[in-house]
């Protein structure tokens, strides 16, 4: 049984917690980590997706984006963001993000995300000649 902050009770399989981030250049030295919590349950099943080389198969699950749990964070080169939940909040989404038991008992996950570096990517060029042949 999974609570969403907005009092929402879910009952949930298989279910596991994920952090999708996503990364920009603020400007020179920082950059802006967006976060946003999902829900991964159900059984997992094979579905095909288009990739540059053709039809690929993932294996998948149901997802639950928490959009109203989205943070961000701006960070410097160097510095760290450090993230748990409350052990003592049971059925939480924080708990499904960050807590789980194996056969030797309860474990709770510390995630810390270091800005080390900022490089410029430059795209590759592709001519168009060597395609039309």
């Amino acid at each position: 049984m999974v609570t969403l902050p907005e009092g929402k009770k879910l009952e949930l399989a298989n279910v596991r917690g994920l952090l999708r981030l996503r990364a920009e250049r603020s400007q020179d030295g920082w950059a802006r980590l967006d976060f946003t919590p999902e829900l991964h349950h159900g059984q997992t099943g094979t579905r095909p997706f288009a990739a540059a080389t053709g039809w690929m198969y993932r294996t998948t699950q149901e997802v639950i984006p928490c959009f109203a749990q989205q943070f961000s964070a701006t960070l410097n080169v160097g510095e760290m963001l450090v993230m748990t939940c409350d052990r003592d909040r049971p059925g939480t989404l924080g708990q499904s993000l960050f807590q789980f038991e194996d056969s030797t008992g309860p474990k709770q996950r510390l995630v810390v995300v270091r800005l080390a570096d900022l490089r410029e990517i430059a795209p590759k060029r592709v001519r168009t000649e060597s395609l039309r042949q």
